[in-house]
């Protein structure tokens, strides 16, 4: 295949196709493991947003931009994650179970546990070193 073949188009619909069968969802069961997998996947984008958003208002604390309502969107962020992360483990969970039935997916649910994991785990740090820091302007 040359470059021109691919100005005029040809080839790239045969690639395309590929790629849409490989993608395609072929039966209804998949079809929901598929849309499961898409919403956990974005859970993981927002949670780990989060974190970001935490680790952001913790290192305010302890300065001169430290106020009650840097306080309060750093106790709402958290638990707004804290929320997110127990449907995340729901779903993850149906995931799991769907899973058990497509043997050709379990490739991409490994993918996605091992996302949320990390995910999990970030959030966890965030959480321990917003409670150090907290203690640690408190105590001063």
């Amino acid at each position: 295949m040359s470059f021109n073949d691919l100005e005029r188009g040809v080839g790239a619909a045969s690639s395309n196709n590929r790629l849409a069968a490989v993608r395609a969802p072929q039966s209804p069961k998949d079809t929901q493991f598929l849309n499961l997998q898409s919403s956990l996947a974005l859970n993981v984008f927002k949670i780990n947003a989060n974190v970001q958003g935490i680790l952001k208002l913790v290192d305010q604390l302890g300065t001169s931009r430290d106020t009650g309502g840097i306080r309060k969107s750093l106790h709402d962020l958290t638990e707004t994650t804290r929320d997110m992360i127990k449907r995340g483990t729901d779903d993850l969970k149906q995931l799991a179970v769907l899973q058990a039935g497509l043997l050709h997916q379990q490739s991409l649910l490994k993918k996605t546990s091992h996302d949320f994991q990390l995910s999990l785990a970030a959030f966890q740090n965030a959480q321990k070193l917003s409670a150090d820091r907290q203690r640690t302007v408190v105590e001063v």
